[in-house]
Parts: structure tokens; C-alpha cells; sequence
């Protein structure tokens, strides 16, 4: 909705319902907390690498560079070839300092633009493991979907819509916040999330996603940093679990033996 002018775009109200977002108007900021930007010598510049599954015997490719204050996430995801599915690209922080302390907060968002259009964009942070779900990976995630365009937008995740209980195969989660209190972010880790992580996953495509900031918001007192771009909310994704653990088993034995 563009509320200068009062109109809604027609490609927004193309928008399939698989989305599971909507565009808002921008918040005014008062009450984020910002934990990342890219900017030279920024106190909240932080230290980024990039991983493949080629680790895992995978064959997609990614990069992760930083330009003029953006951080940009590019690659290709494709099958792993003794899976038969698709693999894994991610970047994620690596320093050592610790995060400011978001428990207060309600959401993860960050400032993006995609080039083009990819269902496998996930967002992660924290490193709590949950053995009993994801034998590799650690930390809660969700799925997202990129805003695509020449314009910076901000997505909005509520903490509810991310699990520490997601397939290592697909990225999916086996149980969700919403269903399962357990699998919700838990205060300690969000007093310090330790690691940021963005990743494209369990869907073959092209990857390009260019940030210029991440950070919480709802926070109840913070160093807020406003934004003016258009606002895109995640709303919680249905349960997808009935076709990850046979996948999931195989992917262990594959690196088992790699």
C-alpha cells in the first residue's frame, strides 16, 4: 500500500497467498533495536562467512561480499547429487562479541532487496541445539520471502514464527513455535544471539539478496533506528513435516560417509 499516494500496486495484489506476508506501512522505529549494518567502521559492523554444502558432498555455489554499506548474498542452489534434493548456501557472523540483548523485543527485521524471485530464503540466529530435531544445525529459523525490486524494504519475522527444531535436509521446520512452546526462542538466547545467519536452502534457484541493516523490533526500550522503507510481515507457515524425515536420514548417512 503506498500510502502517499493512497494506491496498491497491482503486483501486490497479485501476490499468492504462499507467501505469507503482507506489505504494511513502515513503523516508526521507536521501538527497534538495530544489531547489524554494514557500513565501514560501523560499532555495529560485524565479520561474515559464507559455506556451501560441497562440505556435505553438494555442489551449490555462494558468495558474500560487502559494497558501499550493503551486504550482498550471492549463489546458486542445487541438487546434492547423492540426495536427489536440493542443498545449501548460507552466510552467517563469526566474531566473537556479543549482540545487544533483545528479549524485550518481539520480531527479527532487516532492510533487503532481491533481485530475483527464490523460495528457499531463510533467516536464523542463536546457536541452541535441539538434538532430537536437527542433528547438524543449531539455532532458530524461519522462512522468508525477499522483497524483489530496485528498492530497499524491511521484513518483519515475529520470534514466533522461528523453531530450533528444523529439518537438516530441507530447512523446514519439524515443529513450530506456534504449535510446540518449546521450540521457541527461550530469553538466554535472545539476551545474546551469538550468530546471524541467512541462508538458501532445500529449494533449487538463484540466490541474490542484497541487506543494509538487521536488527528486533517491539523492543520495550532500545537505541531505536527509524526506517521509512515499506514494511513486509511474516506471518507463521503451516507445519511441513510429513515429507523431511526420510530426506533428513539420508542426508545424515551422506555426510557420514564424507
Amino acid at each position: 500500500l503506498n500510502m502517499r499516494s493512497g494506491a496498491m500496486s497491482l503486483p501486490l495484489l497479485l501476490l499468492p497467498l504462499a507467501a505469507w506476508a503482507i506489505h504494511l506501512p513502515s513503523e516508526s522505529g521507536s521501538g527497534d533495536i538495530t544489531l547489524v549494518t554494514f557500513g565501514k567502521g560501523d560499532t555495529t559492523e560485524r565479520q561474515w562467512k559464507e559455506l556451501n554444502d560441497p562440505v556435505m558432498g553438494g555442489k551449490s555455489t555462494g558468495t558474500w561480499t560487502v559494497k558501499n554499506g550493503v551486504g550482498v548474498f550471492d549463489g546458486e542452489v542445487v541438487d546434492v547429487p547423492s540426495l536427489k534434493a536440493p542443498g545449501f548456501i548460507k552466510t552467517s557472523t563469526v566474531d566473537t562479541a556479543s549482540f545487544q540483548d533483545i528479549s524485550s523485543c518481539k520480531s527479527m527485521f532487516f532492510e533487503a532487496r532481491a533481485s530475483t524471485e527464490y523460495s528457499g530464503y531463510r533467516l536464523s540466529f542463536g546457536t541452541k541445539k535441539s538434538f532430537g530435531c536437527s542433528f547438524f544445525s543449531g539455532g532458530f529459523k524461519s522462512h522468508f520471502n525477499a522483497p524483489v525490486g530496485s528498492a530497499f524494504q524491511r521484513v518483519e519475522i515475529p520470534f514466533s514464527n522461528f523453531s530450533d527444531c528444523n529439518s537438516d535436509a530441507t530447512g523446514e521446520p519439524s515443529k513450530t513455535c506456534a504449535s510446540d512452546p518449546s521450540v521457541c526462542p527461550d530469553t538466554k538466547t535472545l539476551q545474546d544471539v551469538k550468530t546471524i545467519s541467512f541462508w538458501g536452502e532445500g529449494a533449487k534457484g538463484t540466490v541474490h539478496l542484497e541487506i543494509k541493516s538487521i536488527g528486533a523490533s517491539g523492543c520495550s526500550s532500545s537505541s531505536s533506528s527509524s526506517s521509512r522503507n515499506p514494511t513486509l510481515r511474516v506471518r507463521p507457515r503451516r507445519d511441513l513435516t510429513a515429507r523431511t524425515p526420510a530426506l533428513a536420514l539420508e542426508f545424515r548417512r551422506s555426510c557420514a560417509t564424507t
